[in-house]
């Protein structure tokens, strides 16, 4: 079989225009409808390639590839495609952002019910969750990066105006992923002889070797990682973690933690409402909060 990878990007991309215009209108919206994770991972398709590979680079408009241009050409040309792209993140921007002037990384209709018949509550809907946290903070990062490229070829007040607005949107949104994946996150620390470690043995243990074996083993490639949790206090409470007989592991937000603070939003931090966490993908129940 011969491999194209090149080739085969290029044809995504020229599907993800394709089925991205509605007319002169940017078409959002996935298999779930339109929420902060289906129209971050659209975006992605084309901001990601296009910040990570020099030969998909869009931000320079006279180095823009032929192939590129041509799977791109619903868009426009080698000008045209950043400034609709410009527009399109500003659009995505706005709609994720709340009237306070914060972002927003509600699942909406990525979520869905546990029970036959029923769709998730509008409360439900309104949960943060942590795979909008994740991919937002990778569009941003292209996002930012493809700002600062193009901004350079540009001349026009009006355009450069609208680039430092978006720019200054997209840092904020980064800023409100990266606290609120931080603090989606809980270590919980136990001994090898807890119903939690001996859970943890049987996973890792996939050669039937003693118990103490995979132990030792275990600790010795977590050392690192050991070491760097023990500098993770920001918003949360110390846990153990030098006992070497200990095990520990850190779990997405859907898990339940005493030592887990209580989020509460900033003007820069992103939204989730008093009281409430952010919440992994997972199926939940209408009856749930």
């Amino acid at each position: 079989m011969k491999l194209q990878p090149r080739q085969q990007l290029l044809d995504i991309w020229k599907a993800v225009a394709r089925a991205s215009l509605d007319g002169d209108r940017w078409a959002w919206g996935g298999r779930d409808g339109s929420n902060s994770i289906s129209d971050t991972e659209q975006l992605l398709c084309l901001m990601f390639p296009a910040s990570e590979l020099t030969a998909f680079k869009i931000d320079v408009p006279d180095e823009t590839a032929e192939d590129v241009l041509d799977a791109l050409s619903t868009l426009g040309d080698s000008v045209e495609v950043p400034k609709r792209l410009i527009r399109v993140i500003s659009e995505y921007l706005d709609t994720y952002t709340d009237d306070l002037g914060r972002p927003v990384f509600a699942g909406g209709s990525y979520f869905k019910s546990s029970e036959p018949g029923q769709e998730p509550t509008k409360e439900q809907q309104a949960l943060d969750v942590v795979d909008s946290f994740s991919m937002s903070v990778t569009l941003m990062l292209s996002v930012l990066g493809f700002l600062k490229v193009f901004r350079r070829s540009v001349r026009r007040e009006e355009l450069l105006r609208e680039i430092l607005d978006v720019e200054q949107r997209a840092a904020k949104r980064l800023s409100a992923a990266m606290v609120n994946l931080l603090r989606s996150f809980t270590i919980n620390a136990f001994e090898p002889g807890s119903a939690a470690g001996r859970a943890l043995i049987r996973s890792v243990n996939q050669t039937g070797s003693p118990d103490r074996r995979v132990i030792e083993e275990l600790q010795r490639q977590l050392t690192g990682v050991r070491a760097g949790l023990r500098d993770l206090t920001i918003g949360s409470a110390q846990v153990d973690l030098d006992n070497p007989t200990c095990c520990s592991n850190a779990a997405g937000a859907g898990a339940s933690s005493r030592a887990r603070p209580r989020w509460r939003p900033t003007s820069t931090s992103g939204r989730s409402p008093k009281g409430r966490r952010p919440t992994c993908r997972s199926c939940i129940s209408p009856s749930s909060r």
